[in-house]
């Protein structure tokens, strides 16, 4: 297996033909694989359990159950079970025709198992990249997260993850993910941004590729603040985020697993970038005031 490309960070051996890699970079490795049939779920309660949003538009179920040999096995209702080894740091790929789907749902919750296994925290984040450094955009879903990535991008800024960020808290630094964009019908009028081609279309939402001029290399980018995404229908305006906020709002936006030191590890590491200078944004979530707010935030952090 060669190289391929790059994702959160580490540089991916794989025979797999993979849409969304950065273009090298990545200074730790991850193995993905096919597996040659479809594995069994292993028995028992999962993990965690919960629902996410289907390639048909409606909910399809996940849960995470542990499998044999120190392994996990991750299952999604419409595409299958991934086997992930996050000591190894491998991850075998399910037999399924939807290869967009299958490849998006890898970097989620099987990617972050890794990312856990070699000391790095993932949080419900999207990240973009403003001069020479990172910025994380946190909050929970339907508040703008990947709309406001799509703006940066729109800007000519590079959109470093849209969904899940992965940070390095010792030395405070984004680990660029997926280069991909899914975004919700209505927001583009059927227009497609440039610097982006259509990766699949969904009912309710295009899912777009960065072109290879747009997406960088996988290397660490260092984290210069964090916004925490608020809504307000009063403008745009900033207020310096306590640190106690900080804290609490990236472990609640945090991936960890019950009973195995991840939950205190996030903790932690939510402390550690509570010192990074953080700013709550207040915004209206209107298409209108995104470049206002991409301009807003660039202005900011350069302050």
């Amino acid at each position: 297996m060669s190289t391929a490309g790059s994702c959160f960070g580490a540089a991916v051996a794989t025979a797999v033909e993979l849409e969304f890699l950065r273009l090298g970079g990545g200074d730790s490795r991850l193995t993905v694989e096919q597996l040659p049939e479809a594995a069994p779920l292993p028995p028992g309660a999962p993990l965690i359990a919960f629902t996410a949003t289907g390639a048909d538009g409606r909910p399809a179920k996940a849960a995470l159950h542990r499998s044999d040999g120190g392994r996990l096995a991750f299952w999604v209702e419409d595409v299958g079970t991934y086997l992930i080894d996050p000591a190894a740091s491998w991850i075998g790929l399910p037999p399924c025709d939807d290869r967009v789907r299958r490849e998006q749902m890898l970097w989620n919750v099987p990617a972050m198992l890794c990312a856990l296994a070699r000391q790095e925290v993932c949080i419900h984040a999207a990240a973009v990249e403003v001069g020479d450094g990172a910025v994380l955009l946190a909050a929970p879903g339907r508040y703008g997260k990947t709309t406001l990535a799509l703006a940066f991008h729109e800007a000519g800024l590079r959109m470093l993850s849209e969904d899940v960020a992965i940070v390095r808290p010792a030395t405070a630094e984004v680990l660029p993910g997926p280069a991909l964009l899914r975004v919700r019908d209505g927001l583009l009028d059927g227009a497609v941004p440039a610097g982006v081609s259509v990766a699949a279309r969904r009912p309710g939402r295009t899912e777009f590729s960065i072109a290879a001029d747009r997406r960088g290399s996988g290397d660490p980018v260092r984290l210069h603040g964090i916004v925490l995404l608020r809504q307000s229908e009063r403008g745009i305006w900033f207020d310096r985020a306590d640190p106690g906020d900080v804290v609490r709002d990236l472990f609640a936006l945090g991936f960890h697993l019950p009973g195995d030191g991840s939950q205190a590890a996030c903790f932690g590491a939510a402390a550690d970038l509570s010192t990074l200078p953080a700013w709550n944004l207040h915004r209206p979530l209107r298409r209108d005031q995104l470049p206002g707010t991409v301009t807003a935030i660039v202005e900011q952090v350069a302050a």
